[in-house]
């Protein structure tokens, strides 16, 4: 799409071309970002590091959330999994759509975990299938994305940032998110927002990628 690739005009053809990957999350994200913007850096409250930044990341719980764990996933479930996938020479598509199944089922023992912390009842076993099986289905489709973007580029880089970022973001709250531009007058934006992220990330998959794409031995499969 054109209007996709005027933004290589404003950065030297190389260095946009090598970036362009790492932005693809965040504009997908591009409704909830706008919904922390009001949160964060609305004029009328006041913003913290030490309560935003320092005590949520620079923690050890912090760093294994969002910089271990999303590090040693992508090396394992993309870099290795998908090598051996390679070698086999199994089919792009199918490379894409059930390796990522590893990564998904990886997340599964969750669900023990949620039986067990709520009682294990019947009501706990039944909030643990669902919110395990809402898991496998989310993380299986993040890993579609990174599975796509680490052939379309050969690199870990996009996908390692695009792991943490959406460590930090976690699942887009939609109603919360639209509360939250109702309170601030802004509900139409975020909704407008949503929309332009979502319609924008699916144009800008290959759009983003095409020059990676073209060097990458992975994409040749």
């Amino acid at each position: 799409m054109p209007s996709f690739e005027i933004s290589s005009y404003l950065l030297p053809a190389g260095l946009w071309h090598a970036f362009a990957p790492h932005l693809l999350a965040p504009l997908l994200f591009l409704g909830p970002l706008y919904a922390q913007y009001l949160i964060w850096f609305h004029p009328r409250r006041t913003w913290s590091l030490k309560s935003r930044i320092w005590e949520t990341y620079a923690t050890w719980q912090g760093l294994r959330n969002y910089i271990v764990a999303p590090i040693t996933e992508e090396l394992v479930f993309r870099a290795c999994v998908l090598s051996v996938y390679y070698l086999g020479k199994i089919p792009r598509l199918q490379m894409i759509w059930l390796g990522p199944l590893n990564f998904g089922l990886a997340h599964l023992h969750h669900a023990w975990d949620t039986y067990n912390r709520f009682g294990r009842t019947a009501n706990a076993l039944k909030r643990a299938v669902v919110s395990s099986l809402f898991q496998l289905a989310y993380t299986t489709l993040f890993g579609a994305f990174c599975t796509f973007i680490f052939l379309r580029t050969a690199s870990l880089a996009p996908v390692i940032n695009a792991h943490i970022f959406c460590n930090v973001m976690g699942i887009p709250d939609v109603a919360g998110d639209l509360n939250i531009g109702a309170q601030n007058r802004r509900k139409y934006v975020v909704i407008a927002a949503y929309v332009v992220g979502a319609v924008g990330f699916g144009f800008a998959m290959n759009g983003w990628t095409n020059a990676s794409a073209k060097k990458s031995f992975l994409w040749k499969v």
